[in-house]
């Protein structure tokens, strides 16, 4: 799937002096921009959530005895909308079900795990959030944000720019060379342990 954002741009990662190119040189940078966009959708992939930050919706299943659930992204930066109910047979905002007041729910951002004041009513999609999560809402603010994760992106596109010759099956050719599709075993070392701490760990 493609990217929610690119998380970084072709004139930064020729600025930074990884491809062997002048930072003028614009011959290649569809290439690059292509690779840009393998890259930022690897990294999705490897955390398995999105960058982008936008408002979400989430319906989660709820355990006995926990006074906490995750949603589905983070970073978390708000929530705006909390419903619970007490059966699937319920409608949202119907009688069986009920507001929660957001304000009264903590939340973890970097985990996206929210905890209640006390245990919540156990059964299958019984919670609904409504919240905002994403890293950033585009590339510059990303870049921004998150260093470390576009210069391991600048990175790894140097990487690939640098193989971009090497017959790969299932590659794109663009300017007589190919941007290659990648998995996550391709990912260099040091750009695993940079996005290790986002992948999803979750221990109720």
């Amino acid at each position: 799937m493609p990217a929610t954002i690119e998380i970084t741009t072709a004139s930064r990662v020729k600025a930074a002096g990884l491809l062997g190119l002048d930072a003028a040189d614009t011959k290649y940078d569809a290439l690059i921009g292509q690779l840009i966009s393998e890259v930022s959708a690897q990294f999705e992939a490897y955390i398995s959530h999105d960058f982008k930050e936008e408002e979400r919706q989430d319906v989660l299943d709820v355990l006995f005895s926990t006074d906490r659930v995750f949603v589905e992204h983070f970073p978390l930066k708000s929530i705006s909308d909390v419903q619970m109910r007490y059966g699937i047979q319920y409608a949202w905002g119907g009688t069986g079900a009920r507001s929660v007041d957001p304000t009264e729910i903590d939340f973890e951002a970097d985990t996206g795990m929210l905890t209640f004041a006390g245990t919540l009513f156990p059964g299958k999609r019984a919670l609904r959030v409504t919240y905002t999560a994403g890293f950033a809402v585009d590339t510059a603010t990303f870049i921004t944000a998150h260093p470390d994760i576009a210069s391991a992106a600048d990175r790894q596109v140097a990487h690939y720019f640098q193989r971009r010759n090497q017959p790969e099956a299932g590659s794109i050719a663009i300017q007589g060379s190919t941007a290659m599709r990648q998995t996550a075993a391709d990912l260099l070392p040091s750009v695993t342990r940079t996005l290790d701490p986002w992948r999803r760990r979750v221990l109720l």
